[in-house]
């Protein structure tokens, strides 16, 4: 239903109302109230449209829709009393939201990155987004894309590549750690070559070298230097042996022999660095087995 009232002689006011039946408590709780005025409208009685206030019959007028599917290019088209205009979806702009939102600055690649964008609306204009990758060896400081607001705006900074770094390494016990830095101090593509002192070796599982991958992770585990191990030795018979903890480099053994009894061969034996024992491991031999060679001078 259309309803027409006059507030002023100055206003006057057009409310088209959904519901066949308008009812004046709910109209003068929507639109201004006036006592020296009252609302006057029309309403179908009986399927024809008369003035309420007056029972006159009045006809409804009838405007033609000017909206059309060209009316508006990037936004909603609204109807008026024979004419229209344009609700512009955001980042448009214009009579016909014909216009769109560009951002001021284009966006800047940062050192050791590319950046690939797209370009719906045209070239660094709304909701352009521009997504950026790092060289091998660099890390992004944010992941997500850019976008180009309703505000002429990016929606955040260009984000920058960060250089990968790996933990530290440090020299190990009874060792020594010698390394390359070629883009940063235990970073991408930092090696770090390890050697052992006199009597120690790297265990087996461990390489000497070891380089910085682009995962911030070293390509094995930090080498660890221990000591070189002598074959073990048995208690000789008829004898004894007194070594120290273990048989590795530096440790020594004494033997003895029991009463009757003589050691033949070193009484110390030492492990070196070469892993093998300094001396050939004696023996015990009776003192039955053995015998004199006197020489005798005839007169």
């Amino acid at each position: 239903m259309l309803l027409i009232g006059h507030i002023t002689a100055l206003f006057s006011f057009i409310l088209h109302i959904q519901h066949p039946i308008c009812q004046s408590p709910s109209v003068n709780s929507i639109l201004p109230r006036e006592t020296n005025y009252y609302w006057i409208g029309i309403r179908k009685v009986d399927d024809v449209w008369t003035w309420v206030g007056t029972n006159k019959k009045k006809t409804a007028l009838c405007f033609t829709a000017s909206c059309q599917s060209e009316s508006c290019y990037h936004g909603e088209c609204v109807e008026t009393i024979n004419s229209h205009h344009c609700k512009c979806s955001e980042g448009f702009y214009g009579e016909q939201c014909e216009h769109v939102v560009e951002c001021k600055m284009e966006v800047t690649v940062p050192a050791n990155a590319s950046v690939s964008c797209s370009h719906p609306n045209g070239n660094f204009s709304f909701d352009s987004t521009c997504q950026y990758s790092c060289e091998e060896g660099y890390r992004l400081s944010s992941s997500g894309p850019v976008r180009c607001t309703a505000s002429e705006s990016w929606s955040e900074q260009p984000p920058t590549c960060k250089l990968v770094l790996c933990s530290e390494l440090y020299e190990p016990g009874k060792g020594s750690m010698a390394c390359s830095h070629p883009l940063g101090s235990f970073s991408y593509l930092s090696t770090c070559t390890f050697t052992c002192e006199e009597g120690y070796e790297r265990l087996a599982s461990g390489s000497a070298t070891l380089q910085c991958g682009a995962s911030g992770q070293w390509n094995d585990s930090q080498p660890q230097c221990i000591a070189v191990s002598c074959p073990t030795l048995q208690q000789p018979q008829d004898g004894a042996i007194s070594c120290g903890e273990d048989f590795t480099y530096g440790s020594s053994c004494n033997f003895s022999c029991s009463e009757g009894y003589l050691l033949k061969g070193a009484i110390m034996v030492t492990c070196p660095s070469a892993a093998d024992w300094s001396e050939e491991i004696p023996h015990c031999e009776g003192k039955d087995k053995l015998f004199c060679i006197f020489k005798i001078d005839l007169i």
